[in-house]
């Protein structure tokens, strides 16, 4: 069923709401929609009420300018401030850095994390990925900066040959944002006190499996799980592993 939500600037926030059973909040990372999580809604609609979010300026949700972090952080306070129990918080990818921030304004049951992308990503010549691109986008080049986007961060090839393709491509302005934002997140006052399963993928880029060691250092009640054959999409390529582990460790 799609709902709505009002955000706290008046943004209209849309989300699938399916299942019967404890709220699992979904969300989706960088130049995806809440459609990732279908395979996620498959396997645990049985047993938990699965909210999958289309974060602002993607699928059904409106979105506000300027644009900050902090507008999203409430875009998910307001989803949450309708539940009536505390929920799981799923984020995969930017959605997991979007999750910590909303776990230190709200009380959550637990969060599950899929590779958070800490530390921020640089190119070769230490250029970094939110500048290549802006230049991309400056020069019109929107096929380009996306293409460039999930090569540098998810280690991705053939891009054009994914499901979302080209869809995608309609989010590059929102992709870059983004970006500028992991550059400057940080742990600094990091405080989570509830559980959190935290999610690598076998064949991810060594920079998030390195950004997921530091977070099992920095939680106290933290377990990691690797998804076997995955890469940084296993949310939506291994999703059965994905909701058995969410499964057993947390509903």
């Amino acid at each position: 069923m799609q709902q709505t939500v009002q955000s706290a600037d008046g943004t209209t926030i849309s989300y699938q709401r399916v299942g019967e059973g404890p709220p699992v909040v979904c969300l989706h990372g960088t130049g995806v929609t809440s459609e990732i999580w279908q395979g996620i809604i498959r396997e645990l609609r049985e047993q938990a009420t699965v909210f999958a979010v289309d974060r602002r300026g993607r699928g059904n949700s409106g979105d506000t300018e300027p644009y900050a972090f902090e507008r999203e952080r409430e875009d998910i306070e307001a989803l949450i401030d309708t539940l009536d129990e505390e929920p799981i918080v799923v984020g995969s990818s930017f959605g997991g850095l979007l999750a910590l921030a909303v776990a230190q304004t709200r009380s959550l049951r637990s969060l599950a994390l899929y590779e958070p992308p800490l530390p921020a990503l640089t190119i070769g010549d230490g250029e970094s990925l939110a500048t290549r691109m802006a230049a991309f986008l400056e020069q019109g080049e929107r096929e380009a900066a996306v293409k460039h986007f999930f090569t540098e961060a998810a280690g991705a090839t053939h891009v054009e040959s994914w499901p979302i393709w080209p869809a995608c491509v309609d989010l590059a302005e929102t992709m870059a944002r983004e970006c500028r934002v992991v550059e400057s997140f940080t742990l600094d006052g990091l405080d989570i006190s509830v559980p959190a399963l935290l999610f690598t993928g076998e064949h991810s880029p060594d920079y998030l499996q390195d950004g997921i060691k530091l977070l099992d250092e920095r939680i106290t009640d933290s377990r990691v799980a690797t998804i076997e054959g995955a890469g940084h999409a296993g949310v939506a390529t291994a999703s059965a592993q994905v909701a058995n582990a969410l499964s057993l460790e947390l509903l």
